[in-house]
């Protein structure tokens, strides 16, 4: 999507492939003209979006934007970005502020992207995120990358979590435990979230946690989407789409 927009919904859509290629993306909703461009106001809500090469769901020009309660499942041994707010606004556009990405689970299971790239905006937050890196993906794949604290009206209790033995919480931080003592993610969590099956086809796309998982009950307690993928109210929030 590119022009001038205000308030478009897209809600419950799945996106599969079984590969693509990189210039494939799932949702792209950045600016490509020549004339200034903004994408106000944009909801992305409850979609399944798989294997979609380059991006799963990519943002610019789109301030107010809530990305919230989305599967993104990559099992291709390729880049990916899972969510990207910011980046490629020319003179005119709309800045990315105000952005909220919160209780998206994403899945990459042999990735060699990063899995939230907030790379441009500000007063954005980014919460109740739950990542998982499968044991084959690139270890300089992060869980984030982002821009200085100043920029995040919040970045906390979100799960990130790398299979293998290496990967780093961010481009910035190695570790949680590096990342909260920058004041990243204080509240954050770095276990496996214990599904209950892989997300695939015949699951089919199932996050549910087993008992026992750190995702359970350690979402944002104000900021967490107030209900889930499936429309199941969160009482006590969950980390990731589904309570």
């Amino acid at each position: 999507m590119h022009g001038q927009w205000d308030g478009v919904l897209f809600e419950g859509n799945t996106m599969t492939q079984a590969a693509s290629e990189m210039g494939c993306y799932g949702f792209s909703i950045n600016p490509g003209y020549s004339t200034a461009e903004w994408m106000r106001n944009v909801v992305l809500r409850g979609n399944t979006i798989v294997n979609l090469g380059g991006c799963g769901i990519c943002l610019s020009a789109a301030p107010g934007a809530l990305v919230e309660n989305n599967l993104i499942v990559n099992t291709q041994a390729a880049y990916h970005a899972g969510i990207t707010i910011g980046g490629g606004v020319d003179p005119g556009d709309a800045p990315d502020t105000d952005a909220i990405v919160r209780n998206n689970t994403l899945y990459l299971e042999r990735n060699t992207g990063d899995a939230i790239r907030s790379i441009g905006g500000s007063n954005l937050q980014v919460v109740s995120n739950l990542i998982y890196f499968g044991a084959a993906a690139d270890p300089g794949a992060y869980c984030f990358r982002h821009t200085a604290l100043s920029n995040y009206a919040a970045i906390d209790n979100n799960l990130c979590h790398h299979a293998g033995s290496n990967g780093a919480w961010s481009s910035t931080h190695a570790s949680l435990a590096a990342a909260r003592a920058a004041g990243f993610d204080v509240n954050g969590q770095s276990g496996d979230p214990l599904f209950v099956a892989v997300p695939t086809a015949a699951s089919p796309w199932s996050d549910r946690f087993q008992a026992g998982s750190p995702a359970i009950d350690r979402g944002h307690a104000t900021l967490s989407s107030r209900t889930d993928r499936l429309g199941v109210a969160r009482v006590v929030p969950d980390i990731g789409a589904r309570e």
